[in-house]
């Protein structure tokens, strides 16, 4: 999926958070929510609109306090996103492809079929991984000088350098979780086409254990709320339960979703 793809996803959604969360509103009281702090107890009022008066809310009304801090979240998520949607609504008027198929479609015809592959993306992380954490598990070298942390990545790596695919191993992926905190991922492999489409590439390789089998599942998810699905722009394999990998089953995925965008 492109940038201007994945912008106009971005934008789509917060536009149906806007609608979803207005209709709330009118479900829940007007008002503000404050609250004072009596030798070491904590009042909470309820402040008017236009009178500014402060209603004190009883212990006993924790609904009404509820829903009070609900509408003040969603009023303010709806201002940020209405001033997300207008940034991003000019950038996309301004932001430009830099693959060289679209760089080739602004020059002359002189300069066309120009024998350029992404490769001033790819070689900064070529070499090595960019997880900072675990060095210590980068175990399995490559053909071709790559340290990855298992052999079933190593052979993945091994199958993408034989057709040609430029990749990155372990490049940082900045999210956010749905509290707003920013998680870094190093998915495995990170393959930018031509195009510019970016395509993630994860192997599981100990689902067996229940541990690792909760951290992947829950960097899916992180994923999937961020656009990043199968088989959109996201590859994902596995070792068998005894831990063997299906070269023939790697080798048909790169021939049939990646070898064609090169």
């Amino acid at each position: 999926m492109s940038y201007q793809e994945l912008t106009k996803q971005n934008i789509r959604l917060q536009k149906d958070l806007i609608k979803q969360f207005t209709s709330a509103l009118c479900c829940l009281p007007e008002g503000r929510l404050t609250c004072k702090k009596i030798r070491g107890k904590v009042y909470y009022y309820r402040v008017e609109n236009k009178s500014k008066k402060q209603i004190y809310i009883s212990t006993g009304n924790g609904k009404l306090i509820y829903q009070l801090k609900n509408r003040r979240v969603m009023e303010a998520a709806i201002a940020v996103m209405k001033k997300n949607i207008e940034a991003q609504e000019k950038m996309l008027k301004l932001y430009e492809n830099f693959d060289p198929a679209s760089i080739e479609k602004k020059l002359a015809p002189v300069y066309s079929n120009a024998s350029i592959v992404c490769s001033y993306q790819i070689e900064a992380g070529f070499r090595r991984s960019q997880n900072k954490f675990y060095q210590q598990g980068l175990t399995e070298r490559t053909s071709f000088g790559l340290y990855v942390r298992s052999k079933s990545e190593a052979l993945i790596a091994e199958l993408l350098h034989a057709a040609n695919i430029p990749f990155q191993y372990e490049a940082p992926l900045q999210l956010s979780d749905k509290n707003g905190k920013t998680i870094a991922y190093y998915p495995d492999f990170t393959i930018i086409t031509p195009s510019g489409n970016i395509v993630y590439w994860e192997h599981a390789g100990r689902l067996d254990l229940p541990s690792y089998r909760g951290k992947f599942f829950s960097k899916l998810t992180d994923y999937y709320y961020h656009g990043i699905i199968v088989p959109d722009n996201l590859i994902i394999t596995m070792n068998g339960p005894d831990g063997s990998i299906n070269v023939e089953a790697i080798s048909r995925i790169i021939d049939s979703q990646l070898l064609p965008f090169f």
